[in-house]
């Protein structure tokens, strides 16, 4: 696993487990979304990751999920199934 991305997982960690660990709701609160915003700059990392390793993969996927959207619009807009 990448330094960055293990580095950001260990801060999301910690965050999480000094949540647990203290009675002030707003610090509590604040830990969590740095948890959160550590867990997801760590998953753009592993996409990115994935990205570079097959190319080519990502843009059939994206264009397929592009396309399935479209149509669910054009579905829920028109009432049609």
């Amino acid at each position: 696993m990448p330094t960055e991305k293990r580095a950001l997982l260990d801060h999301a960690d910690r965050c999480r487990r000094v949540a647990r660990e203290i009675e002030h709701v707003r610090a509590t609160e604040r830990l969590i979304t740095m948890a959160q915003e550590y867990e997801a700059r760590a998953a753009m990392i592993a996409k990115e990751e994935r990205e570079q390793q097959m190319p080519g993969i990502n843009a059939v996927t994206d264009r397929q999920c592009l396309e399935t959207e479209s149509n669910d619009d054009i579905t829920h807009a028109t009432g049609s199934n």
